[in-house]
């Protein structure tokens, strides 16, 4: 590496290790910062070692356990970090998109299970877990200003009581326990839909990055043009037509979770990426220092994308699918032409 490279590099191994102290710091935050740290965690590995990510994983697990007990975030993190590992100790024995797919199956797979012997262990559904462990993140200083900021708006029909003072012993938690509750209201029938969108969201943006990583790096093991990947009208046929045929059984409420999860991982991830490949598309259509400029703003996207990633999904995916559609791409070759 040359000097600029491993000052770089330096940095995102400084910024990968401040967001995993911030993740144990506050569990409940970790739901938004794990995916940037994972990202920057299988880059590392595909430039050094595969088997950093199996530390990491490790070491991550064991500062969960050591500083919050066990918890549900902290783990199913660790989890996907050591998943990841596995995969990328054969990701140069595989072609770029089947290695994304491998990794988006694998973490989806791995959050579902994790969330899921949670279940098993507590004998609960999915959503009560999920609840259950917002509420054992009394220590979390996010979740105390979270929770009591909700709880201030309450009232007594909201309740069922009068709602009690920041004086008052079981203020902070009572306020918790309710703002525990409000999440699970909120998730209901979608747990898993959350739980596999951000599976599948981290596990497919990891080595989406990395090849984007590599190729701004013009390193010679990139065995990809992020910019070319693109899904062509094929998979509207194999793929889209028969899911939105599927979505008819959604009509039945209680097929309605499923449909919805099968559509997210189907068509909103795959379209997704296509989208972030659209933008990565764009911004190299500029030169000289606007092209530095719109590279910058790309990766400011996709560090939002990646912690608000329910509504980037939603966002890149309809880019996604009309790029497929009308091959975007081309029309701008045109219109700059």
């Amino acid at each position: 590496m040359t000097r600029s490279e491993k000052t770089i590099f330096a940095g995102f191994g400084a910024a990968t290790v401040g967001l995993l102290a911030l993740c144990v710091f506050s569990p409940f935050l970790s739901i938004a910062l794990f995916p940037v740290a994972v990202v920057l965690l299988y880059y590392a590995g595909a430039r050094t070692k595969w088997w950093l990510l199996l530390l990491a994983g490790a070491l991550y697990a064991g500062a969960g356990l050591l500083f919050r007990g066990v918890n549900l975030f902290l783990l199913t993190g660790a989890v996907l970090t050591l998943s990841l590992g596995a995969v990328a100790a054969f990701r140069k024995k595989l072609p770029p998109l089947a290695e994304s797919a491998i990794c988006a199956g694998v973490c989806l797979l791995v959050t579902c299970a994790t969330v899921g012997v949670f279940a098993l262990v507590f004998r609960t559904g999915l959503t009560n877990v999920i609840t259950r462990a917002i509420a054992k993140c009394d220590t979390d200083p996010v979740t105390a200003f979270l929770s009591q900021r909700f709880y201030r708006k309450q009232t007594e029909e909201s309740l069922g009581h009068l709602p009690l003072t920041k004086g008052d012993e079981l203020y902070a938690s009572e306020a918790l326990t309710e703002y525990a509750h409000s999440i699970g209201r909120l998730l209901e029938n979608e747990t898993l839909w959350y739980v596999s969108g951000f599976g599948a969201f981290v596990g497919i943006l990891s080595p989406f990055c990395t090849f984007a990583f590599l190729q701004a790096g013009k390193r010679g093991d990139v065995a990809v043009r992020v910019e070319t990947l693109r899904l062509g009208h094929g998979y509207l046929k194999a793929v889209v037509l028969p899911v939105l045929v599927f979505s008819l059984l959604g009509f039945y409420e209680p097929l309605s979770s499923a449909v919805r999860t099968v559509f997210n991982v189907f068509i909103t991830i795959p379209t997704a990426f296509c989208g972030i490949s659209l933008l990565f598309y764009v911004a190299k259509l500029f030169h000289g220092k606007a092209r530095i400029a719109s590279i910058v703003v790309f990766w400011l996207l996709m560090a939002t994308a990646a912690v608000f990633w329910e509504w980037g999904l939603i966002v890149l995916g309809f880019l996604g699918i009309a790029d497929i559609i009308i091959n975007v791409r081309k029309l701008l070759d045109w219109a700059l032409s």
